[in-house]
């Protein structure tokens, strides 16, 4: 029953569109690191990274849970 919910989240459009979006923010976050930036910035980028980090290992988790073993079957996981 839970394990349905989870695969009608995770194969929604919303989901994987929220998921894309993410990612571009993840990339946007990784560009805008340069040379002589400020310990706060750096910092900020860190502490982004871990948020961004925790949010990609529970896509994983809830598509791992929703797809069982052919999640890795799916050359986009």
């Amino acid at each position: 029953m839970i394990r349905r919910k989870i695969h009608t989240l995770v194969s929604s459009t919303n989901f994987e569109s929220g998921i894309m979006s993410i990612i571009i923010l993840n990339m946007i976050q990784m560009a805008v690191l340069h040379e002589g930036q400020s310990f706060e910035f750096t910092s900020l980028l860190t502490y982004s990274n871990y948020v961004f980090t925790v949010i990609f290992i529970g896509e994983a988790v809830l598509k791992l849970i929703a797809y069982g073993d052919t999640y890795f079957n799916n050359t986009w996981n």
